[in-house]
């Protein structure tokens, strides 16, 4: 005998879980990996986040894509994959954010906050046609918030700049061994 449980201290794997055990647990996943993103515990708290998006993938599944449970599945989970996306952007994990933020734009792509954090994956990667792409959407698409518009307009600034210098660097360095 190694350890005795009293009800209530087991916890069952997660393959063990019914729907409705599952639609429970996401809540609290999400608190856990809120408070240990707080606390700058980035990969504990993407753990938390990933746990919760696969219980919504697992539910998701069950459902008809598109119908109406599915679409407020959905709904419920872009949070967790917006919070699960700023980890990985802070973890420098930048193509599994692209991925995820694709993911949320697919179904909206309106959303802002996936727009602006894919942008910065995309810098971050060096897909500077990509991120240029997702800022100029902004800009063309954010005109109610003037805090973003010069967010963005200042990132694309930089964006361009990083640009210039990358291209002069390159330049100096080829310069003259081209044929040499």
């Amino acid at each position: 005998l190694i350890k005795v449980l009293h009800p209530g201290e087991f916890e069952k794997d997660t393959y063990l879980l019914n729907d409705e055990e599952k639609q429970r647990q996401i809540p609290d996943l999400k608190l856990a990996g809120n408070n240990l993103y707080n606390v700058g515990k980035y990969d504990e708290a993407a753990s938390k986040y990933g746990q919760a998006l696969q219980f919504f993938e697992d539910l998701m599944l069950k459902e008809k894509p598109n119908d109406v449970e599915w679409r407020q599945l959905d709904l419920q989970r872009r949070p967790l994959l917006l919070n699960f996306i700023q980890c990985k952007l802070k973890l420098g994990d930048f193509y599994s954010a692209i991925e995820h933020a694709t993911t949320i734009l697919d179904s909206d792509p309106t959303d802002r906050k996936a727009r602006y954090r894919r942008a910065r994956a995309h810098v971050s990667a060096w897909n500077v046609e990509a991120a240029k792409n997702d800022y100029k959407y902004l800009l063309e698409n954010v005109k109610d918030d003037d805090k973003v518009l010069t967010l963005v307009q200042y990132e694309l600034q930089q964006l361009v700049q990083a640009e210039h210098n990358k291209y002069q660097e390159d330049k100096s360095r080829l310069s003259g061994k081209m044929f040499s």
